[in-house]
């Protein structure tokens, strides 16, 4: 494996360890001591995937118990798996962790910076000379300074090679019906504002299904809709793009007319009335009914095998839906967010008793090897080389249910640095066929280059703790819902006014201290500089 494969490799290593377990080779057992190996909890997100009982728990199951022997015969350490729940926040997770867990997770920048704040992370500054010394060599200072705050050590991250983050999707077997052929722009397929609008309008004349438009009250809904509408020379500085109060582009130049695009949908019939009711398993099961025409949502969202668009397919076997961006009205790209190339924030809680041994499991997790056995399993046993000398599964279904559903890897998959050199394309298209819907696996790789396409932006990192967005939480959450819905909502001819009101409590109640405080922040972070 070459030098940058294998740098690769350390990287994804760091975020799989954290998904599935972490221990140390400080460990080896020392039977004339009378001291006891080390023993180290590690969390595992619990995302409610697993359904079938006879693949274990989340926390003992075939791929855990694998991970555990492997660790003891080669490091001498005891791991422990202990579940926490995905929708856990930082407070919540502090307390999780306290005393319970040794190493922890998160992908949320705001709950890390808060995870600090409150002290449950550990400080590994004084340990990445010793004991972190080989993840200090082969993350680097480019990795490394992600996890920092205030010149202090306290995750150690995973970079995210795979950052598509929204897509809009469309039924192209409607439009067919209907005589529309989707233009292509900027290298893919794409709708205007107006011409959106006029699509769903037909649809909906057309007798296809009641409200078109599956909007969900997200950012992962909305937040595509919104870069339809941004002025570009509102993100043309980095600083400018750090300047958001959260998660949608509320503020920026242009986009209250995306919420005038959303209000005008409303208000002639092409959304839900009861829209904010409705959850992401709410429109999943929309789409799967053969009543949703159109929607935004996590680029990923609905395709995996066996999801709501297996559901449809299976029903409706002339259905095809097909990802299209929401350009600009003139012609020009969409401009919104992709994922940061920052993934899990990896940290050691500051209770740990053992940080050396917690952070050596970490570097055993950089070694081919191991990423070979979370990634992949045993040879022979779980995968084989094909005959392009790409690793497949041996009975993908039965590697799909123990170890996807089970230890919630499947987020990784696209990441696998496995999947690199001449046979990389190849390779990622094989997997995508197997852990994907098949009969829509070109489509989610047409979805990836859109959502990494040009226009889109990765959020600024800023390195110090936002006081102001933990103070005024609350407050921002509320009035940025409420602007909204509100919006959506008005009666014609109000949502503009509506819009310029909820703004202006929002900046007074905690926005403007958040921006404020994230400027002068972002002015002297040297994760940016």
């Amino acid at each position: 494996m070459t030098g940058i494969r294998h740098i690769i490799c350390a990287i994804l290593m760091i975020i799989l360890c954290t998904a599935t377990g972490c221990q140390s080779k400080t460990g080896q057992d020392d039977s004339g001591s009378g001291q006891s190996p080390p023993h180290i909890t590690v969390a595992v997100y619990d995302r409610g995937t697993i359904r079938t009982p006879e693949y274990g728990t989340l926390t003992d199951n075939r791929w855990t118990e694998m991970i555990k022997k492997k660790v003891w015969e080669e490091l001498g350490i005891e791991i422990e798996f202990a579940s926490i729940p995905r929708e856990a926040d930082a407070s919540e997770l502090a307390e999780l962790t306290r005393n319970k867990i040794d190493i922890f997770f998160t992908y949320e920048t705001d709950d890390f910076l808060n995870l600090v704040k409150s002290g449950a992370a550990a400080d590994l500054s004084g340990y990445m000379n010793g004991a972190g010394a080989f993840l200090q060599e082969q993350l680097g200072e480019e990795i490394l300074k992600y996890g920092r705050v205030n010149g202090g050590q306290y995750a150690v991250n995973g970079i995210r090679s795979l950052t598509a983050m929204f897509c809009s999707y469309i039924r192209k077997d409607w439009l067919e019906c209907l005589g529309i052929e989707l233009p292509v722009r900027n290298g893919v397929s794409s709708l205007t504002p107006d011409e959106l609008m006029e699509v769903m309008i037909r649809m909906k004349d057309a007798g296809f299904c009641q409200y078109p438009y599956g909007l969900v009250e997200s950012y992962t809904g909305i937040q595509p809709i919104e870069g339809a509408f941004i002025k570009p020379e509102s993100i043309v500085k980095e600083q400018d793009r750090a300047m958001l109060v959260g998660n949608y582009l509320i503020g920026m130049d242009g986009d209250e007319n995306a919420f005038l695009f959303l209000n005008e949908c409303y208000r002639r019939g092409l959304i839900r009335p009861d829209y904010y009711s409705i959850t992401d398993n709410g429109l999943g099961e929309s789409i799967a009914a053969g009543e949703c025409g159109f929607w935004s949502a996590a680029q990923w969202m609905y395709l995996n095998k066996g999801g709501y668009l297996t559901e449809l397919y299976d029903v409706d076997s002339e259905a095809e839906i097909w990802p299209v961006e929401i350009c600009q009205a003139d012609g020009s790209p969409a401009l919104y967010q992709k994922y940061s190339p920052i993934a899990a924030y990896v940290m050691v809680s500051s209770d740990c008793g053992d940080i050396p041994a917690a952070l050596a499991y970490l570097e055993w997790c950089l070694g081919d090897e191991a990423h070979i056995m979370l990634q992949h399993g045993i040879e022979g046993e779980h995968w084989e080389y094909n005959e392009d000398d790409v690793m497949v599964p041996i009975d993908s279904y039965y590697n799909y249910k123990s170890r996807i559903d089970v230890t919630d890897l499947d987020m990784f998959l696209l990441d696998d640095p496995c999947l690199t050199g001449e046979n990389a394309a190849a390779a990622n298209r094989y997997t995508v066929e197997i852990w994907k819907e098949p009969r829509i696996a070109k489509q989610y790789l047409l979805s990836q280059k859109m959502a990494v396409g040009e226009g889109k932006w990765s959020p600024p990192y800023i390195d110090r703790i936002i006081e102001s967005a933990i103070i005024y939480k609350d407050k921002i959450d509320y009035n940025t819902q409420k602007l909204i819905r509100d919006c959506i909502m008005a009666p014609e001819g109000f949502a503009a006014q509506v819009y310029s009101e909820r703004l202006k409590t929002l900046m007074e109640e905690g926005g403007r201290q958040v921006l404020y405080e994230k400027l002068r922040a972002f002015r002297h972070s040297p994760a940016v500089q």
